[in-house]
């Protein structure tokens, strides 16, 4: 009875509350999108009372470092080129702190400029010695000529005194080699350069040729209340790659990893999923509106209706919680 009187009451004053019920909408979707604020990290979907989310916490608060970073990789078989890539895009990062943050790269430390040896085993140092020994001659030549002119002056100095010196002529033959596959490469338009690091350290007679790889790590600032907080840091770096044109002028690739990219793929596939299915959940709706009234009068009704309450829901939610997370951020799916 009490339903039949709400019913009645609404239908004698139709008018009224149809503009009542418009201003109210109008009202509170200003209001939501104002005042409602999403969180988009993940680990404040769960609560924060649970023991291994407290551990985590602890463990943040102690490494902030490993947090919400990102990992710039940088790879290619010219390690001479790839550290050349690395640094002229670390040097790029710094002019930007407060887009990238914290930025962390080994290579550019002294301590590992100096004590970087201490990292190789007892056969990698004895094999690096043996190299520095035998290639001491023509680093000394380049070291003070480093020109096309001291070049030849060092294969000159490879054939006056390389019948007395086997290693000597090994040596002479690796470079005249490589400098040989680099020419040829070179005619035919293809991206080949001679990489003296690898060539003084022996790697190049491997002919399994091995990647470099160059790490950057830096901790940008993100906001946390957009549905994507790394989408500007990783745009400027894939703009940063594309502009200093890494893979073709230092045949080095660029990668992007860490907790920063990670989650922005996540949320953008959240974002992507929920536009289909909120389209797909509303024209199934229709579908079988359409299929159960038979009036398009009466579906527009009820579709107004449904809009109406969605804004009143996300309304409510503002008032009362004010924060969504990226589980209720799928309430407009679940509610349609």
């Amino acid at each position: 009875s009490s339903l039949s009187i709400w019913i009645n009451f609404i239908c004698k004053r139709a008018a009224a509350v149809i503009v009542f019920s418009g201003i109210s909408t109008i009202l509170l979707f200003y209001y939501t999108i104002a005042n409602i604020s999403i969180s988009t990290d993940t680990s404040d979907m769960l609560s924060p009372d649970l023991p291994f989310r407290q551990n985590s916490m602890a463990v943040s608060k102690l490494f902030p470092q490993f947090s919400d970073n990102i990992v710039i990789v940088f790879d290619g078989l010219n390690s001479d080129l790839v550290n050349e890539a690395a640094n002229i895009f670390y040097n790029k990062l710094k002019k930007d702190p407060h887009s990238f943050g914290e930025i962390f790269y080994p290579a550019d430390m002294e301590f590992f400029k100096k004590n970087a040896l201490l990292y190789l085993s007892l056969s990698e140092l004895e094999n690096l010695s043996n190299q520095l020994i035998t290639g001491q001659p023509f680093i000394s030549t380049l070291w003070a000529n480093p020109t096309l002119t001291g070049l030849f002056d060092l294969l000159s100095s490879f054939f006056d005194n390389g019948p007395d010196n086997i290693k000597l002529m090994n040596s002479a033959k690796r470079l005249l080699d490589n400098i040989t596959t680099v020419i040829t490469a070179q005619n035919e338009k293809a991206a080949k350069t001679l990489s003296w690091h690898n060539f003084i350290s022996g790697q190049d007679a491997n002919p399994l040729e091995k990647l470099t790889t160059r790490i950057i790590l830096i901790k940008p600032n993100t906001d946390f209340s957009s549905l994507e907080p790394g989408k500007n840091v990783i745009n400027k770096l894939r703009k940063m790659d594309e502009e200093l044109r890494l893979k073709q002028k230092y045949n080095t690739r660029l990668r992007l990893t860490g907790s920063v990219p990670l989650a922005y793929e996540e949320l953008e596939s959240v974002v992507d999923g929920l536009g289909i299915a909120g389209l797909l959940s509303l024209t199934l709706v229709i579908a079988l509106l359409f299929w159960g009234l038979k009036s398009a009068r009466l579906v527009l009704a009820t579709l107004l209706t449904l809009l109406c309450g969605l804004v009143w829901t996300a309304g409510l939610a503002t008032l009362t919680i004010g924060t969504l997370n990226l589980i209720s951020v799928a309430f407009a799916v679940l509610f349609i």
